[in-house]
């Protein structure tokens, strides 16, 4: 029974890519997920494919990890290389600005993960999804706001991707050392695209409607110059949904050019997909 289940959500999401984009928000809804404790929100999760995967902790945020490499094995990682330290979220709504690392909820499902914040003093709940697909060297952050006052809300959201290209474990003792990141805006995309100075190492990040911005996160960050952003107004009880795309690659700029668009234009064939996956694994 469970197979059939997600092999009727894997069809019903490619039948109906043509009619709307996916709401990852609303499909994890008819999935069975596991909540966990808030003991547990400040220790580590995973979400993973084949070529990506992403470490951080339940709560959102994404603290100094790991031993290998001091601190350093948290992150967004396509082997053998690292992509990102992490990225963090911010809302301000009428000068209250909030960064979302204080999830009080995590939850784990089958084919993605999700934290959820409640933002009582801006009358706002935000929730932030992980989505990676199977076989892609891409990531899914997905963010859904609501406005659960009774008025309506100008909300600003500011996505910071902190940017750290560098090598994996004993990657010095073949002499590869890690070299400057530079970042360089595509208009067209939406997004950047960000190089080691040193190395084909490439990141890229954007989004559907997001701009770049020149503005200090309320996460504290130090380095604002790959900020993305959005402004949304949301009506009394309304629900929002954006998605940024962080894609990678370790040999040009058009490969992970080309699986950032992959990932943006097929999010709903990519989520079939893997659904199908987990429906085999409960034969």
């Amino acid at each position: 029974m469970r197979k059939q289940f997600y092999l009727f959500i894997a069809v019903l999401l490619v039948s109906c890519k043509n009619e709307t984009q996916i709401n990852l928000f609303e499909s994890a809804q008819n999935l069975e997920g596991i909540s966990g404790t808030r003991e547990y929100l400040n220790s580590p999760f995973l979400s993973a494919g084949n070529s990506l995967y992403v470490v951080g902790h339940q709560n959102g945020s994404f603290p100094d990890l790991g031993w290998h490499i001091k601190g350093e094995m948290g992150g967004v990682w396509i082997h053998p290389i690292k992509l990102l330290d992490g990225y963090h979220a911010s809302v301000s709504v009428e000068g209250i600005n909030k960064c979302l690392t204080k999830a009080e909820e995590f939850i784990n499902y089958p084919i993605l993960s999700q934290q959820n914040f409640s933002l009582e003093e801006m009358g706002i709940k935000a929730s932030q999804i992980h989505f990676v697909p199977q076989n892609e060297r891409g990531l899914v952050v997905g963010y859904q706001f609501e406005n659960t006052s009774d008025t309506q809300q100008e909300l600003n959201f500011i996505f910071h991707p902190a940017i750290d290209l560098r090598p994996t474990w004993l990657s010095d003792s073949l002499g590869i050392s890690d070299g400057v990141d530079e970042v360089k805006w595509n208009r067209k995309k939406n997004g950047y695209l960000a190089k080691d100075a040193q190395n084909k190492w490439f990141a890229a990040v954007g989004g559907k409607g997001l701009g770049l911005v020149n503005e200090v996160s309320a996460c504290k960050l130090s380095n604002n110059e790959s900020n993305l952003g959005k402004s949304l107004t949301l009506s009394a009880g309304e629900k929002k949904v954006l998605y940024v795309v962080i894609a990678g690659s370790d040999k040009s700029e058009q490969a992970a050019w080309d699986t950032f668009d992959e990932v943006q234009r097929n999010i709903e064939e990519l989520y079939a997909e893997k659904a199908e996956i987990y429906a085999a694994l409960t034969e």
